[in-house]
């Protein structure tokens, strides 16, 4: 999940831009609460994928066994960023080739999908348990 302009953020420009601030923030303040907040998010988005409709296909389960996430933290800890994903040499084209799946609910986009639907809810706990760490709230 890139924060920043992700196509699954549908705020409006200013609370987005006070979001990304706050972010920034934490992340340069912050630098080891928001990296386990963010590594907390990253293990959400992936059971997301396993366990939202489109699933992660299953055939061996090699596929949904490799989810994978790293946090990040670059420009002196000013910038977060989360990369999550499927790690087979297949993952790609099977997220984004229409294919006929054997299990029910499996299909591609599956982790586009949840970063689309959930995008926003992913920033906003990702900010809320940094919050919580440094006993904000």
């Amino acid at each position: 999940m890139a924060v920043g302009g992700s196509k699954g953020i549908n705020w409006n420009e200013e609370s987005w831009q006070k979001m990304q601030a706050k972010l920034h923030y934490l992340a340069q303040n912050y630098p080891t609460e928001c990296s386990r907040a963010a590594a907390a998010i990253a293990v959400q988005v992936i059971n997301d994928s396993i366990f939202e409709t489109p699933t992660v296909p299953i055939d061996t389960g090699n596929l949904r066994s490799s989810g994978t996430y790293e946090v990040v933290m670059t420009d002196s800890w000013r910038s977060v960023s989360v990369l999550v994903g499927f790690n087979t040499p297949y993952a790609l084209k099977v997220h984004e080739v229409p294919m006929n799946f054997k299990e029910p609910g499996s299909g591609n986009k599956y982790l586009s999908s949840k970063l689309q639907t959930h995008a926003e809810e992913y920033v906003r706990v990702w900010v809320m348990k940094v919050d919580r760490a440094l006993g904000f709230r």
